[in-house]
């Protein structure tokens, strides 16, 4: 007879349910949209995705700015020379 306690099995991690995973998430949203058209680029997706920059923006501007870094590096070295306060990454694509 062993001394030792028994191991405890703990809920994190695990299998994720069939249909669960981000990717078929993914697929099932994109499965609700059908109806904005076969292309992203279609005027529909467009306005959809622009609906959602704008509020990613919004909350964006909510938060502090990003402070420069210390030791007197430009800002331009870290983001390559693009001007990303309240700037879209979208909108940069389009």
């Amino acid at each position: 007879m062993s001394l030792r306690p028994k191991k405890c099995r703990t809920a994190i991690g695990g299998k994720i349910s069939k249909g669960q995973d981000f990717w078929s998430l993914v697929d099932s949203w994109f499965a609700s949209k059908q109806h904005l058209g076969r292309k992203l680029t279609d005027p529909a997706w467009k306005e959809l995705l622009e609906e959602y920059v704008q509020f990613d923006e919004n909350g964006f501007r909510k938060h502090p700015q990003l402070q420069p870094p210390l030791h007197g590096a430009p800002a331009a070295s870290i983001t390559g020379g693009l001007n990303i306060r309240g700037s879209s990454t979208l909108g940069m694509l389009m």
